[in-house]
């Protein structure tokens, strides 16, 4: 998955930038890289072109200065 900043989220949602193939990353991992919620990272339950679901909630929620990958 490609490196993109969070533009929507919630605990057990995040979305990036879109453009996505529907749920071609589920069961991979999602990784918070950089800003609030660095460290996290999550197995994706599902996605569409732009919002990802995962499979266990965040811990600390992230916001618009998170890079996930």
């Amino acid at each position: 998955m490609p490196l993109t900043t969070a533009t929507g989220f919630s605990f057990s949602a995040i979305a990036g930038a879109g453009g996505m193939t529907p749920n071609l990353y589920k069961d991979e991992v999602l990784m918070i890289l950089q800003g609030t919620g660095a460290g996290q990272e999550r197995y994706i339950l599902s996605h569409d072109a732009v919002t990802i679901n995962v499979k266990t909630n965040f811990t600390t929620l992230p916001d618009g200065t998170s890079n996930i990958s």
